[in-house]
């Protein structure tokens, strides 16, 4: 069973992504709209993938899996924003080693693309 946590302030997203993420019932999904409370929860959990919007109200999501990459240095962290603006890419690859950049609204086949890829450098663990 593979770990993943989904980090946003909008719930409006977290059910969205929720829905589309539990139809594969190999992958345990973990939702929270505070930044605060998801790295808690990685205090006391570790996740294969970590997919957090960039613009949150408690921080931003690069400041955010900055934090995570100290915590879980091989958890993938994937960045999900309405914003495509260069500087916000680069930032998210260079501070918090994101390895995916995923715009909203994001295509549903795209998007668990990148999560399979993802998942597939870690090995199954029944």
């Amino acid at each position: 069973m593979h770990k993943i946590m989904l980090v946003d302030d909008d719930i409006n997203i977290l059910k969205s992504l929720g829905r589309l993420l539990h139809q594969n019932k190999e992958w345990h999904i973990e939702m929270f709209t505070s930044p605060v409370e998801a790295i808690q929860r990685a205090n006391q959990c570790i996740f294969d993938i970590v997919i957090s919007d960039y613009s949150m109200p408690e921080t931003d999501g690069v400041t955010f899996l900055s934090i995570l990459k100290e915590i879980q240095p091989d958890t993938k962290r994937i960045v999900l924003t309405g914003h495509s603006d260069n500087n916000i890419i680069m930032d998210s690859i260079n501070s918090a080693n994101a390895i995916k950049f995923i715009t909203k609204p994001w295509d549903d086949k795209k998007l668990i693309e990148a999560i399979t890829e993802c998942l597939s450098s870690f090995k199954k663990v029944n």
